[in-house]
């Protein structure tokens, strides 16, 4: 799909086309329509960026648990902050992913919720980018 297709779809049909890419939520890509046009794909994640900043707490603590993989090794990290670990592993290895979150475990909760939306962000991103390379 390239940007002047999506550009060119009424709500309804970027909704359809688009609501998969952020993992159960389509109501994300139905807000990240009223950014359009986009001039390249950096627009693109932003106007899902601007869908998510706009949300309510409670849509975006669905969306956070939408993007969270399984794991047993982060109920501190769900019993700290009351939302499970989310992180973009693309590109970091297994070291790197422990650090990230030895790390996080130590942020205040405000501030662990804005980094979480933010890997759901760049896992959003990877999807854009693999949408527009079809």
């Amino acid at each position: 799909m390239t940007l002047d297709e999506i550009n060119a779809l009424d709500r309804e049909a970027f909704t359809v086309r688009l609501g998969h890419i952020a993992t159960g939520a389509p109501w994300v890509a139905y807000g990240a329509w009223d950014y359009r046009p986009y001039g390249d794909a950096l627009e693109l994640v932003a106007a899902f960026r601007g869908a998510i900043a706009r949300a309510e707490d409670e849509r975006q603590l669905a969306l956070i648990e939408a993007h969270a993989a399984p794991s047993s090794e982060a109920d501190a990290y769900r019993e700290r902050f009351g939302f499970p670990f989310v992180l973009c592993t693309h590109q970091r290895s297994p070291d790197a992913q422990l650090t990230a979150y030895e790390q996080r475990l130590t942020h205040e909760p405000e501030l662990e919720m804005a980094i979480a939306l933010d890997e759901v962000v760049k896992i959003i991103r990877l999807k854009i980018a693999d949408l527009l390379a079809v």
